[in-house]
């Protein structure tokens, strides 16, 4: 269960009900740093907000896509570099290459993506998106795009811009160390 937390006047963050992504609370709490509790907040709210975005997106996404398979189209198309084999998408994803293989299986499939053997070394494969696929990509932002604007009238640009300003930093200081371990 996903839930908020408020920080409680006594300065610990509480969750409002049970959840396995909330700090404890209680009188057992692990004493950290409040700048710790305040990092683990932000992500917590990073968290709950791509749940709560998935969920809305699956509401709009047209072509009995699932977000996996728009975020792999996306990724390919955005990206446009040099196509990846299904190994490297697992590594972008941070999946098992099986849960990769599964998702590509699905939009090649549907006629959205196509493996081809790479010039190098014929036992490995590359996902290319094909034109169906690129067209299902853009149908399905301009399907999301409605929902964006809703959005942007609820929360404001502002706030919108100022966290993407503050959320950009981070991600790229993770991507660049994801192999960072607890030591």
């Amino acid at each position: 269960m996903l839930t908020r937390c408020r920080r409680h006047p006594d300065g610990r963050w509480r969750a409002s009900s049970y959840s396995k992504y909330a700090m404890p609370s209680g009188e057992n709490d692990v004493p950290l740093p409040p700048e710790i509790r305040d990092v683990f907040q932000l992500f917590t709210e990073v968290n709950i907000t791509q749940n709560l975005v998935n969920t809305l997106l699956l509401k709009v996404i047209p072509h009995d896509l699932s977000v996996a398979q728009f975020s792999l189209m996306n990724h390919l198309l955005r990206n446009g570099g040099p196509k990846k084999t299904i190994q490297e998408l697992a590594r972008v994803f941070q999946v098992s290459k099986a849960s990769m293989g599964g998702v590509v299986q699905r939009l090649e499939g549907k006629g959205f993506v196509r493996i081809e053997k790479t010039a190098s070394d014929a036992r490995q494969k590359i996902v290319v998106v094909t034109d169906l696929g690129e067209q299902a990509r853009d149908d399905t932002i301009k399907a999301v795009a409605p929902l964006i604007a809703k959005i942007i009238d609820g929360v404001g640009m502002e706030q919108l811009a100022a966290a993407l300003e503050t959320i950009k930093p981070v991600r790229h200081w993770i991507d660049e160390n994801r192999d960072l371990s607890a030591d």
